[in-house]
């Protein structure tokens, strides 16, 4: 199957202004509130107390969301809120109490949002490149804590309405102007203890992805990587769970299956100072019984050719001139990766990005790596031998300290 809609490669589309016209503070840059009364690190033997972040899932059923929504109408309000904002104003009201933080805590909540649609006029269909603005809303903690749902999915509603061409283009001038980006990359100080993100997969078409397997039952993140970082997922057809180990099969770089062409490609300040992490996501097929079901090299052909409009994925990062960093569209490939899992689909509860889930995923370490051997793009592959394959595949955002090492073959 072709691609139906080509990338639009060009990024320069979101440069900033010249000069540049900054119009808003943009708090979504300001350093994130910190914590009054920090929990102490230190413990009775003189050693750091690590205690990791548990994750779960939570699922709500479309009666409980009516029933949410309609808490806008409580009280005083006359204002009507979307579902979206009375569950974000929902999520942030619980994890607030919670927390148990003191009243006067400063918190924010960062909310992903896509601002291709917002630019007047739209960026052109296809653009390939981050447009991910983080609308932010600040409290402090009494007022989420104590005032109806209402009242959060206000402080929500309010800041997504200021997303528009304006406020967009303002942002970029703003990064433009920062001496040093680095210093605004978002991470675990941004996202922890008192704050929260919330990004929203709703709109993602995540559960058409069919490479002949027909629909997955599941799909959503493989892991959480910091504390206080949040998904919205719509509903998967849930059959079950898994629990597996994974074996890795064979390790190979999938080349384009034509020439394309070869430049350097600019990266945007909104890439620069996205969280330099990877979001791991997860696929999972159920078998329909025929013996070819998995075709390992179907696979492989599929990605050469989808190499070929994206052609950026598999280049590479390189410094430019000035020491900016910009994708060397030089046609080196995108790792592939072919593992085999035993398991089943019985024992991973509701699928939640457990320690056991992570064992899909190639092992990312953060380590310095030379930038013309940072592959963009690393997808995975892998069978289990009872129940169908799970899919793996996570992009790198331009992280060029990214290094990639597999876990050890069993």
């Amino acid at each position: 199957m072709d691609v139906n809609s080509l990338p639009f490669i060009d990024g320069t589309i979101l440069r900033a202004r010249d000069p540049p016209m900054p119009a808003f503070p943009h708090i979504e840059y300001q350093p994130s509130p910190q914590m009054k009364n920090k929990i102490p690190a230190e413990i009775s033997l003189g050693k750091p107390q690590t205690i990791p972040p548990s994750v779960a899932i939570f699922e709500l059923t479309r009666d409980q969301l009516t029933k949410l929504k309609n808490k806008a109408n409580e009280g005083d309000n006359s204002t009507s809120y979307s579902s979206y904002e009375m569950l974000s104003g929902h999520i942030w009201r619980c994890v607030c109490i919670a927390r148990g933080l003191d009243r006067d805590q400063e918190i924010k909540l960062y909310i992903a949002t896509d601002g291709r649609s917002r630019f007047r006029p739209p960026l052109p269909a296809g653009y390939f490149g981050n447009v991910i603005f983080t609308t932010t809303a600040a409290a402090v903690s009494r007022e989420v804590a104590a005032m109806p749902t209402y009242y959060t999915a206000s402080k929500i509603h309010d800041a997504i309405s200021k997303m528009d061409d304006w406020y967009m283009r303002s942002a970029v001038d703003y990064l433009e102007m920062q001496p040093n980006l680095s210093a605004l990359v978002r991470g675990a100080h941004t996202f922890g203890c008192p704050n929260l993100a919330i990004t929203s997969w709703t709109r993602l078409p995540i559960h058409d992805a069919d490479f002949g397997w027909g629909k997955p039952i599941f799909m959503g993140p493989g892991g959480i990587v910091y504390e206080g970082l949040s998904y919205v997922l719509p509903s998967p057809s849930n059959d079950g769970c898994l629990k597996m180990r994974i074996t890795l099969k064979d390790s190979t770089t999938a080349l384009r299956a034509n020439e394309t062409s070869r430049h350097c490609l600019w990266i945007s300040n909104l890439d620069y100072v996205a969280i330099r992490v990877h979001t791991p996501s997860v696929y999972f097929y159920k078998p329909d019984g025929s013996h070819n079901f998995f075709d390992i090299n179907l696979m492989k052909e599929s990605l050469s050719r989808a190499l070929v409009p994206f052609y950026p994925i598999a280049g590479r990062l390189r410094h430019g001139e000035g020491g900016r960093l910009e994708i060397d569209c030089n046609g080196c490939g995108a790792l592939f990766v072919e593992a085999v899992a035993e398991g089943k689909l019985d024992d991973f509860g509701d699928f939640a990005p457990t320690m056991e889930m992570k064992q899909l995923i190639p092992k990312m370490l953060h380590k310095k790596v030379h930038f013309e051997r940072c592959k963009l793009r690393y997808p995975s592959y892998s069978r289990r031998r009872i129940g169908g394959p799970a899919f793996c595949e996570f992009l790198v955002r331009y992280c060029a300290w990214h290094g990639c090492e597999f876990p050890p073959v069993h």
